[in-house]
């Protein structure tokens, strides 16, 4: 579901996309298609580069701080 109303910009690139196609403009449409791919991978790198990353222990380095405990097994997090 939509929650704002797009803005103009979005129904003429729509109403251009929809007329390459009626006209069978094939290249417009590779072209056009090419360049909203690179407008999602841009949006993509920018996301994950906003988002934390998360880094997970090896199981020899689990060991080895278990092992420093005392070795109960208890859940290291």
């Amino acid at each position: 579901v939509i929650q704002t109303e797009p803005k103009d910009e979005m129904y003429q690139t729509i109403c251009d996309g929809i007329l390459q196609w009626i006209k069978g403009d094939v290249e417009g449409i590779k072209k056009s298609m090419a360049d909203y791919e690179k407008k999602l991978q841009e949006y993509a790198r920018e996301e994950a580069a906003q988002k934390p990353k998360i880094q997970v222990a090896g199981a020899n380095v689990l060991n080895q701080l278990d092992s420093m405990s005392g070795g109960k097994g208890k859940l290291i997090v």
